[in-house]
């Protein structure tokens, strides 16, 4: 797994996906991504454990329901919105 930086974007590629990440948007080549896959790329927390008290005790909307899965499946256009009133957008890669 490495990341690749630019002036405005930051490039994920790891576990199958190319997956990139500019304006709250997170773009997929995959058919999902699981939630606590997603919020370990908004770089918020510090680990995936981090992650995982983070879902169990406060929960993440998505698309406007609470939800308290680390593996929900996240397809394009799902919207995942934390407490703090951050979101993050799921979307298709264009190749």
């Amino acid at each position: 797994m490495y990341f690749i930086y630019n002036e405005k974007n930051l490039i994920y590629f790891g576990k199958g996906h190319d997956i990139l990440t500019t304006n709250k948007q997170i773009f997929i080549n995959t058919a999902y991504i699981t939630l606590g896959q997603l919020l370990k790329l908004t770089n918020l927390f510090d680990s995936g454990g981090f992650i995982k008290i983070y879902i169990n005790n406060e929960g993440v909307f998505v698309n406007e329901e609470l939800e308290y899965r680390r593996g929900r499946k996240l397809y394009v256009n799902d919207v995942v919105t934390l407490k703090s009133g951050e979101s993050f957008i799921v979307k298709s890669k264009v190749d």
